[in-house]
């Protein structure tokens, strides 16, 4: 069964950039084919008692099956074991899905 959300017009306009280039450039591509994906980029930062905290960025990688009837039941794409309930995938995953994806498309 599909993990679903609910975006608002707001969040599904920002979601379809991104600040890395390389990812961009290939998630660009990517919605040129089909432009139903979304993609949403966020900062985490994981706080260490008596250690530096650890700075990353996670994605969540959307798919927008109703478009355009619909706000409703947007599919979160959990890429891999860590990616529990769409909590995020690093920029390898969603790249290597990405270009899976664009090799599926020949």
């Amino acid at each position: 069964m599909p993990i679903t959300t609910f975006l608002n017009d707001l969040e599904k306009k920002t979601f379809v950039v991104v600040s890395d280039k390389e990812l961009n450039e290939l998630f660009q591509e990517v919605r040129k084919i089909d432009n139903r994906f979304l993609l949403q980029e966020r900062v985490v930062v994981y706080r260490r008692f008596l250690r530096k905290p650890i700075i990353s960025t996670v994605y969540t990688l959307y798919f927008d099956y109703l478009a355009p009837k619909s706000n409703w039941d947007i599919q979160i794409i959990s890429l891999g074991e860590n990616d529990i309930f769409g909590s995020g995938s690093n920029k390898n995953l969603v790249c290597a899905y990405f270009y899976g994806f664009l090799s599926g498309k020949d």
